[in-house]
């Protein structure tokens, strides 16, 4: 037997004793939270997540297309959501993706959200408390996609930077 052999013969003995715990394992369980299913707007698109106010909690951002809303949601750590004060937040046509990053350098979380239909990219500046505000809109010509998101989501160089284009 070569050991090249060996090798494979004891590669496919680790991966049937593998496959023999799995089998025997019992399934995971996964149980809703406390006030489970939340309420977003029509038709969610997209979601983001971070800690929105401060409470050292992930928190919910959700598109929501058809109401041409976002929708936060704060979390209370037991998997528990609940709308914000102020939510949903007005950003455009058909918004389709989403994402959290601080834009402006404050140290606090913003949303970018890219309209499909309004083909423009809503920035929402945070406040730290769970609020956001509309700051602009920004819009390329181009139909905006989810590349867009991507590009707002690098690294910003240096505090103030603001969400750019990406090449097409």
């Amino acid at each position: 037997m070569t050991q090249r052999h060996r090798n494979r013969t004891i590669g496919i003995a680790l991966i049937a004793a593998f496959a023999a715990t799995q089998a025997s394992a019992a399934p995971a369980l996964f149980n809703p939270a406390p006030g489970s299913p939340s309420t977003v707007g029509s038709r969610p698109t997209g979601v983001a997540t971070g800690d929105f106010n401060g409470h050292r909690k992930q928190d919910i951002a959700v598109a929501n297309a058809n109401g041409h809303t976002v929708t936060i949601l704060p979390g209370n750590g037991a998997g528990g959501l609940t709308a914000a004060a102020g939510s949903p937040v007005a950003v455009g046509a058909f918004p389709i993706a989403i994402i959290a990053k601080d834009l402006n350098g404050d140290h606090k979380l913003d949303l970018a959200v890219v309209n499909a239909v309004s083909n423009n990219v809503a920035i929402l500046l945070g406040n730290g408390t769970g609020a956001f505000a509309l700051d602009r809109k920004v819009s390329d010509g181009f139909f905006v996609t989810t590349a867009y998101t991507r590009a707002c989501s690098a690294p910003c160089p240096a505090p103030g930077c603001r969400p750019r284009s990406p090449a097409f």
